[in-house]
């Protein structure tokens, strides 16, 4: 069973270490946890395999649960690294839509009615904040919780975070999908001073 839990945080902190969207203060807090639980987890197998009456291990071998790693720790670190996920992706997606409206105003200016682009582009934009509302504050609502705020507050917190990164996912494909729409009326303009490939 600990052999379990401490190959679970070997993978948590993998992901942790490998991704390039997670900010330095939550990758700091989830690998300090990880690395403490890690700790704990070692030193209560120590414990156990010294252990010399039945009456200790009875003791002893529930405080594995104690940890909370498939309950707690591991739900906490993946949606820290979503929510930081869906931070960096609006971001982008913000930055893809300035350029979007860059040829839009261009097509405006060549004569060309944008009244449908220009609609999407809301429409995208406002799925984009709501994306970063939903999703952004997730991080440092669970980032916090610990092995002895289970059940309260941890499994209510946590289902509100994984609740409201679904939303932001929804938004953020909502927002890809009117995005490319805005591609393809650009692209069937065949106007080559409106060159798509200035996208990206």
């Amino acid at each position: 069973a600990i052999d379990k839990r401490l190959h679970t945080i070997a993978r948590l902190t993998h992901r942790v270490e490998a991704s390039n969207t997670v900010t330095d203060e939550h990758a700091k807090k989830l690998l300090r946890d990880l690395a403490d639980a890690a700790e704990g987890l070692k030193e209560l197998a120590a414990k156990i395999r010294a252990a010399e009456t039945i009456e200790e291990l009875r003791e002893l071998v529930p405080m594995i649960g104690d940890f909370k790693i498939n309950v707690l720790v591991k739900p906490k670190v993946n949606q820290v690294l979503k929510s930081d996920r869906i931070v960096a992706a609006t971001k982008r997606l913000a930055e893809f839509s300035n350029k979007l409206e860059m040829l839009i105003d261009r097509a405006e200016a060549a004569g060309y009615d944008v009244t449908r682009p220009e609609r999407l582009l809301k429409r995208m934009r406002l799925n984009l904040r709501a994306a970063y509302e939903f999703g952004a504050p997730v991080a440092d609502m669970v980032i916090d919780l610990q092995p002895e705020d289970w059940p309260d507050p941890a499994k209510e917190t946590l289902k509100k975070g994984r609740r409201r990164l679904a939303l932001a996912i929804d938004h953020l494909h909502v927002a890809k999908y009117k995005g490319k729409k805005i591609v393809r009326w650009l692209r069937n303009l065949n106007d080559p001073t409106i060159d798509v490939s200035e996208l990206g």
